[in-house]
């Protein structure tokens, strides 16, 4: 247990960091300016309506124009549209991918989520598991719940890392808003020799697991 401590204490510390040079990098950037944030707006809501109307060619500038402002969330939605093909728009991985680096530079922790994904299928890139890895960890320190699912099978699988059953734990459980996440972690507790709670795994309870009340945020 008091290994299991360490190692998710130096994850959250990396998120500190992470966290510190994010609010950093947003200040410097300026992003309060009025003029952009107008600007950013409109090619988004501009985006989003043809989008639903069908015109997806029109949408995607739209998007291009609202993430090259700084709205890194627009490469996360071409890069959806990419990945699984959208009314008309074939489906394109290489494309997916160009966006979602586009993305994750821009600090989308969601682009650098399924970048990863993408380098460890290897779709529309190389097959890597080490560029997995690090972008399933750069987009975990950035995000509390969502992004740790990939992270975690990363860990536990030793995929592009080292094995860490302990840290696969933690990340498993950042993201417990589900029963299917509560079975994975009961599982992990299994191979570890630690007995579950009996308090129902379902997201917030499962913090009242042995070491996680004390490590937890």
């Amino acid at each position: 247990i008091e290994t299991c401590k360490h190692s998710i204490l130096k994850d959250k510390m990396e998120r500190i960091k992470m966290w510190a040079k994010l609010r950093l990098k947003c200040k410097n950037a300026n992003i309060q300016d009025e003029t952009i944030d107008r600007q950013i707006d409109e090619h988004w809501e501009n985006a989003q309506e043809l989008k639903e109307k069908g015109h997806v060619d029109a949408a995607i500038s739209e998007y291009e124009k609202a993430a090259s402002l700084g709205h890194p969330w627009g490469y996360e939605t071409l890069g959806e549209i990419f990945r699984k093909g959208y009314d008309g728009i074939y489906q394109d991985y290489k494309k997916a991918a160009f966006y979602y680096k586009k993305g994750a530079d821009a600090g989308s922790w969601e682009c650098m989520s399924w970048l990863g994904d993408l380098y460890h299928e290897g779709k529309g890139v190389s097959q890597d598991d080490k560029q997995a890895y690090f972008y399933h960890h750069e987009g975990a320190l950035l995000n509390r719940g969502g992004g740790g699912y990939s992270l975690a099978r990363d860990f536990e699988n030793g995929w592009g890392c080292e094995k860490d059953l302990c840290k696969a734990l933690f990340w498993y459980d950042m993201g417990a808003v589900n029963d299917e996440n509560g079975d994975r972690i009961r599982r992990l507790l299994t191979r570890m020799g630690k007995a579950p709670n009996p308090i129902r795994v379902d997201g917030y309870n499962y913090n009242n697991y042995y070491f996680m009340e004390e490590t937890m945020w």
